[in-house]
């Protein structure tokens, strides 16, 4: 289960994910949930299997535009990218995956947008195969996974948050994703930090998850 926050201020975009994947149980690898598109300086970030993430990542590198048409297209993408997932799931991972575990999930973008000239956030999910994704647009914020009764204290958060509050949501996060999901379930590794600006972007990672006991 991802871990992706992202964060948008007019003038600062944050974007985090965390790295681990594999099944539940292991054997775990590390993988980019968060990816770089410099040509318009902005980042996509993940949550849903390898096989859908990986399409929807090589049709934003093909796309050929600027953020604004990306958003745009990304509906578009995203369903050729769950369809493509549910295809080739029986042929690559046969019985390992469902057609809903392979065609749904959640994408956030976050970059620049000439068209405004400001950072901006677009958030697209899947929940089901039957009512294809959602678009929610100009998101200030989006933190997954997270519970209904459970206290992030978001409401408290200043846009941009600081290192310190990501890196301590991250870990509640992942404390409650151990607590309450499937045992085993990938989830860890590094949290991989994203600032993006007009004036370019920085990545880094900031922070190794604690391992298992």
């Amino acid at each position: 289960m991802s871990i992706v926050q992202a964060f948008v201020h007019p003038d600062c975009g944050i974007v985090c994910a965390d790295t681990e994947a594999g099944p539940d149980d292991g054997p775990y690898i590390e993988v980019s949930k968060l990816i770089p598109l410099p040509h318009m300086n902005a980042v996509i970030a993940g949550r849903g299997v390898m096989l859908f993430l990986a399409s929807v990542v090589t049709g934003a590198f093909a796309a050929g535009c600027d953020f604004d048409e990306l958003a745009r297209q990304m509906p578009d993408l995203l369903k050729l990218a769950s369809d493509k997932a549910v295809e080739l799931a029986p042929k690559l991972v046969a019985g390992a995956l469902t057609s809903e575990e392979a065609g749904c999930g959640e994408v956030v973008i976050v970059g620049y947008s000439p068209a405004r000239a400001r950072i901006v956030g677009h958030h697209f999910r899947r929940q089901t195969l039957a009512e294809g994704f959602i678009a929610n647009n100009n998101i200030t914020h989006f933190v997954a996974p997270s519970w209904a009764d459970a206290d992030l204290n978001l409401q408290n958060v200043s846009v941009p948050p600081s290192k310190e509050y990501i890196k301590t949501l991250a870990l509640a996060q992942l404390r409650l994703t151990r607590e309450r999901e499937t045992a085993g379930i990938a989830t860890g590794g590094r949290l991989i930090y994203a600032e993006i600006r007009q004036s370019g972007m920085t990545i880094e990672p900031v922070m190794d998850f604690p391992a298992r006991q």
